[in-house]
């Protein structure tokens, strides 16, 4: 019998399915939680409530909005010729911070045969369409250098190469088994510099 009472174990197992949150971290929280005054408590709550009512996947590049298109997308004065490919909506966020002025396209995960994450389940299709219908003349693979983000940038230019398109990797100022959305803003606008053509 569990010393732990039944509502903290089911907010432990909950907290257990955020990333890079094991055992120890998501009892931690959870008791942080219940030692919370109520009515921070219930900000929490309606914060979590408004996430899926006021926030919107972009139906271009799908990162996450307030409107759908999103800023980035809707703003003309970006050069749209340009997309760079990213895993998740928070490298993007990273590349913000840098003096990148061209679009995005986010894929929503790395390729990981091992859990299941095969190109079908991210947004490669997607990606291939918005090819056809826009004038995108380069693609910048802004992936991950760890193992998943070099499959997946295999991958990407295996699909790419048909294409007309110059694809090039983001390169100096980021090192092996570096994460996007980690890096400096200063590290991110070299590696865009920087960047080199894939042969």
């Amino acid at each position: 019998m569990s010393a732990t009472p039944s509502p903290l174990l089911h907010l432990i197992e909950l907290l257990l399915h955020l990333p890079g949150v094991g055992p120890k971290t998501a009892e931690k929280y959870a008791y942080a939680l219940a030692s919370a005054p109520q009515s921070t408590l219930n900000e929490i709550a309606q914060s979590l409530s408004d996430l899926r009512q006021q926030l919107k996947e972009c139906s271009r590049c799908h990162t996450i909005a307030l409107s759908d298109p999103c800023p980035v997308c809707a703003d003309q004065n970006r050069d749209q010729k340009i997309v760079c490919l990213v895993s998740t909506p928070q490298d993007a966020a990273a590349l913000e911070r840098s003096d990148y002025k061209g679009l995005y396209h986010i894929l929503g995960g790395a390729l990981n045969p091992r859990l299941g994450i095969t190109p079908d389940k991210i947004n490669f299709a997607h990606l291939e369409s918005r090819i056809k219908k826009e004038s995108i003349a380069e693609i910048i693979l802004g992936l991950n250098y760890d193992i998943e983000g070099e499959e997946t940038a295999r991958y990407a230019k295996t699909l790419l190469d048909k294409y007309d398109i110059k694809i090039t990797r983001l390169a100096q100022g980021l090192p092996q088994n570096s994460v996007v959305e980690y890096a400096d803003a200063n590290t991110l606008a070299t590696a865009l510099k920087h960047r080199q053509k894939l042969n």
